[in-house]
């Protein structure tokens, strides 16, 4: 007879809903973490707050960092399913500015790539970034306008709360389960 206890062992069926979470947790504590000790110096436009390096570059600094402050800070909310299906104008418009955002950051990692002088490793790897980051961000702007909502729902690695049933899919026959977004 097996000695322990069925109270002591965690559930399997709880497993896939607290993973996703705890990968959420450590995702925004890094952005968080980021957040506070990195980007505050580049909101003061000055020589000294930026540093002799990034100071000729602030050109395309600022944008990069300002685009990217909107994606951290709002990106997330397009992954939660209570805004997708209770809010759904609120989902819509924080994916237009996450997607404006990811527009002005991701060229101007492109104009921080060309007038990098550190290595051309360093250069590549801010460009590679920059394509990875809009091409990615167009893949989901294609997905909406064929509104083609499944792949992120479908997408156990993607699937992060309780109610992704409630994101529409394409070709669903009507009555099914979940509901197709007006508008």
């Amino acid at each position: 007879m097996n000695s322990v206890s069925s109270q002591s062992v965690p559930s399997q069926a709880g497993m896939p809903r607290l993973l996703p979470r705890v990968a959420w947790v450590i995702v925004l504590s890094v952005a968080a973490f980021f957040l506070v000790t990195r980007v505050p110096r580049y909101l003061v436009l000055t020589a000294q707050s930026y540093g002799p390096y990034f100071w000729p570059r602030s050109s395309w600094l600022l944008p990069h960092v300002l685009g990217g402050l909107l994606a951290i800070l709002i990106g997330p909310l397009q992954f939660w399913s209570r805004i997708r299906r209770d809010h759904i104008q609120v989902h819509r418009w924080s994916g237009r500015v996450y997607l404006a955002g990811v527009v002005v950051g991701g060229i101007a990692s492109f104009g921080l790539a060309a007038t990098s002088q550190v290595t051309l490793t360093y250069a590549a790897g801010l460009a590679g970034l920059g394509v990875a980051w809009l091409t990615t961000a167009g893949m989901a702007l294609a997905a909406v306008l064929h509104r083609n909502f499944a792949p992120a729902v479908d997408d156990p690695q993607l699937r992060c709360h309780d109610g992704v049933r409630d994101v529409p899919r394409r070709g669903r026959p009507s009555g099914s389960q979940g509901h197709r977004h007006q508008g």
